[in-house]
Formats: C-alpha cells, sequence, structure tokens
C-alpha cells in the first residue's frame, strides 16, 4: 500500500507583517549600533579625562594640581575635596568649581593673608572674617578705608551672612575646622565657592608653608609661588644644617598655663621640630603625638626648671613682670633668673601679631630667629631677631 503525504500549505506573510519584521530588524541593528556608539564615545570622553600631567608637592602631602587641557583641578587629599579652575569643565566633576584667576575674594585666615600678600592678590580682597588680628600693613589700610569689610558677626563667634552675600564674593578662602564648626556649616549654607585650606595638618614647616602653591593655583600663579617657595626651602634647609652643629645646645620649653593647664607642644608638633632644627634640645621631647598636651603647671616646673630658653606663645606677655603675675613660682626657674624669656611680639600691629601671619608661610626666618637665640659662641644680637623679642 502506498502512503501518500498531503502536501502542506504553505503560509504567507501579510505585507503587513513583514513590513513589522524588516522595522524589528532595523530597530534592533539602531539600537546596538547606538550603544556601541555611546560606549566608544564614554571611552574617549573617558580618555580625555586624564590629565596631562600631575604636579605633587616635595613637602606638603594634603594636596596636588591636575592640569587638563583647558583646566585644573586642585585635589584636596587630607579632606577629601576637589576644586576646579579654568574652562571647559566636565559637567560630571562633583567638586567646587571656583571662578578662574577671581577678582572678588573674602578669606578667614590671617594666614591666608599672609599667602596673598607674598603672590600680589591683597587688591582681590573684599571681606575679612577678624580683621582686627590682620597684620598686613596694606590690608589693614584697606580695611580702614572700608574696602575690605569686616564679615564676623556682632558678637564675632561666627559670619555675618547677609553681609557676606552682599558683597558677592567669587570665592571664599578658609581654613578647615574637623569638628564642621559654626563658621563651616554657615559657609556650606551660602553655596558660594568655599576653598578651604588644611596645611595646619601637614607634619613639618615646610610642608605647612608649601601651601602657598595651593593658594596661587586658583590665580593662575604657580609658577611664581614654587619660586618663592623654593627659596624659602632653599634658606632654612641652610639654616637648619649649620644651626644643627652646635656642640652645646641649649635646652628649651615653650608656652606659659592658660587657666592652671600648661598647653605643652608635643615632639611632633610644629615648635618642637622648629628648636630641634634651630640647633635646641627640646625638654618635653618625649611628649607622643603632634599637637599639644595638657600638662599641670607644676609637671612642666620641674621638667623645665633648669632649662636654658623659655619661647612664649602669647600676645599678652610684654615684660618679665606679666609673666610672673601668671604664677610666683616662676621667678625659681632659669630662663626666668637670666633673663633668657623670648617672646614672638616684635611685629605688632594692634591686635595683628605677624607671628601668627607671615611666621606659618616664613619659617626660614623663624628658625633663623631661634638659632639666634640659641647661640652658644655668645649672647644673641637683638637687633636681628625678626619675630621674637626678649623679655626684659
Amino acid at each position: 500500500m502506498t502512503l501518500t503525504l498531503a502536501k502542506s500549505s504553505e503560509y504567507k506573510l501579510t505585507k503587513s507583517e513583514i513590513d513589522f519584521r524588516r522595522l524589528s530588524q532595523f530597530l534592533t541593528l539602531f539600537i546596538i549600533v547606538f550603544f556601541c556608539a555611546c560606549n566608544a564615545k564614554q571611552q574617549t570622553e573617558e580618555k580625555k579625562q586624564e590629565p596631562i600631567r600631575i604636579w605633587t608637592p616635595s613637602y606638603a602631602k594634603g594636596f596636588e594640581i591636575q592640569y587638563y587641557n583647558d583646566y585644573k583641578i586642585i585635589v584636596q587629599k587630607q579632606i577629601n575635596r576637589q576644586y576646579a579652575s579654568g574652562s571647559a569643565i566636565p559637567a560630571s566633576f562633583l567638586g567646587v568649581v571656583v571662578p578662574k584667576r577671581p577678582q572678588k575674594t573674602v578669606l578667614a585666615s590671617t594666614i591666608i593673608a599672609a599667602w596673598f600678600q607674598m603672590l600680589g592678590q591683597e587688591a582681590s580682597i573684599v571681606g575679612f572674617n577678624g580683621s582686627q588680628y590682620i597684620y598686613n600693613t596694606i590690608l589693614k589700610k584697606r580695611v580702614a578705608d572700608g574696602l575690605v569689610k569686616e564679615v564676623s558677626s556682632a558678637n564675632g563667634a561666627g559670619l555675618n551672612a547677609e553681609l557676606l552675600l552682599s558683597l558677592q564674593p567669587q570665592v571664599v578662602f578658609s581654613f578647615y575646622d574637623r569638628t564642621g564648626g559654626q563658621t563651616q556649616k554657615l559657609l556650606e549654607s551660602t553655596k558660594i565657592p568655599t576653598v578651604y585650606t588644611s596645611e595646619h595638618l601637614e607634619k613639618t614647616p615646610l610642608a605647612q608653608a608649601e601651601w602657598l602653591i595651593f593658594i596661587a593655583a586658583f590665580f593662575d600663579a604657580e609658577e611664581n609661588a614654587k619660586q618663592i617657595f623654593g627659596n624659602i626651602a632653599n634658606a632654612y634647609t641652610v639654616a637648619t644644617n649649620t644651626y644643627k652643629r652646635s656642640t652645646n645646645p641649649k635646652y628649651v620649653f615653650c608656652n606659659i598655663p592658660f587657666k592652671d593647664v600648661w598647653y605643652t607642644p608635643s615632639r611632633e608638633s610644629f615648635p618642637a621640630l622648629l628648636v630641634a632644627d634651630a640647633g635646641g634640645i627640646y625638654c618635653f621631647g618625649n611628649l607622643e603625638g603632634k599637637g599639644s598636651v595638657p600638662l599641670s603647671v607644676e609637671k612642666v616646673l620641674v621638667e623645665a626648671y633648669k632649662a636654658d630658653i623659655w619661647l612664649l606663645n602669647s600676645s599678652m606677655h610684654h615684660s618679665m613682670s606679666d609673666v610672673l603675675k601668671e604664677k610666683e613660682e616662676f621667678a625659681r626657674l632659669k630662663a626666668f633668673r637670666t633673663k633668657q624669656i623670648y617672646n614672638p611680639t616684635k611685629r605688632m600691629n594692634g591686635d595683628g601679631n605677624d607671628f601668627f601671619e607671615t611666621g606659618i608661610t616664613r619659617p626660614d626666618l623663624v628658625v633663623r630667629d631661634l638659632a639666634e637665640i640659641f647661640r652658644t659662641d655668645s649672647l644673641p644680637s637683638l637687633n636681628k631677631l625678626y619675630f621674637y623679642k626678649k623679655l626684659e
């Protein structure tokens, strides 16, 4: 028996179904091409985001400068912030955009004011928080002439937000407070671009001073700043290499008690490092840490009894009698009996003390002063001292 298979009827697509399939294929191909193009564009853009070069400081660890075709990014490592300056800054940048070479600035630190002076940028300052503490004579006159406004609040505890906003600054330069203090919180709320300096988190005086270049980057003045800092570093290095060779070093202690607490610099603090670099021996070189350690007056007096030099750090003590008013026991100290007490109050302008301004930015001048005070071959030449003054 022969089986005959029935021929199945063939299904024919309608024109609309054929058009739909063609459209689907076209759309699929388009999507593939589109995503490939987007991926290629993203890769190209990512490639463009690679910096042309990165500059890292010689001493400071807290920042670096990344250079791109039309802009730069200043990376602040210690507090995880980034600032962009220039043109064609990518929309994807999530940091703080600062106008290139700002013409209207507000400052909240005398140390920053010293850097502005070194860079010749005083004319850009329109506001200052705590202007009574400025030493800089040019800036002080600008305040007196009304060209620089005091932006602190009436009680001096923070900023006057209304006045600050009325000045329309392009950027505010302030110091960084780890606790996120009142001033910092207010600055963040104003939405004004704010640049924080954190030089105080560095480990050496030269590293701290190198933050001049951080400030200079916002004014396209890095090369000038590098030359200035290079001279400072060279002078500091020459001085320390010379003064460390003293054969009969002086023993030194620092500061004066406040409300029966003696805040004593630790061995890694800037005062202790400067004493060592100037050829002295710091009496509290065994104190751990970087900042100051609160000690009892009695404990300090025991260690400091036979010390040769007493370095103050106060704008309130100008004579031996001023010191003795704090504690009569101070009269028994060797440094008091031999009148070897020094205070950085030689350069005062009202309430402004240049030691807390230029002294931070010019550690070479500080170490030179200390070396002169620590001299063992002869008595210090007081007219050579730049910041320090001998108490009488």
